[in-house]
């Protein structure tokens, strides 16, 4: 049962989400369906990876990890081909907080800015 951001089972307090450091993600004893329903609920609060891009806290496993680097990875491509629309090919954009200030190349993906994956061979 969830309640104020703590999990109990059979009334005794097995683990809060949010904010405590150290805290084993889930006891031993918890059983195998509350176990899934943590650590699922551990990644959707903690893909953002800091508390100043929106994360509620920090991931705590390996899977949790992977999810929001490839959150960062999405965003990180999303944002190079939003600034290649607005950029001719063979110049630069003006510089990008978002990238460290610096001003993005664009070699020229201005005719599919984003990225398009193909799956199958089949004719457009």
């Amino acid at each position: 049962m969830h309640v104020d951001n703590h999990f109990l089972f059979d009334g005794q307090h097995i683990l809060e989400v949010y904010g405590r450091e150290n805290v084993p993600l889930v006891p031993s004893f918890a059983p195998p369906a509350l176990v899934w329903v943590v650590l699922v609920e551990h990644m959707l609060i903690s893909h953002h990876g800091k508390p100043e891009f929106g994360a509620a806290v920090p991931p705590k496993f390996l899977e949790a990890i992977i999810l929001s680097k490839l959150d960062e990875l999405d965003a990180t491509i999303y944002e190079v081909c939003e600034t290649y629309t607005n950029v001719e090919v063979g110049e630069f954009s003006s510089r990008l907080w978002n990238f460290d200030n610096i001003a993005l190349y664009n070699p020229g993906r201005a005719d599919h800015p984003e990225p398009v994956a193909k799956l199958f061979d089949t004719e457009d």
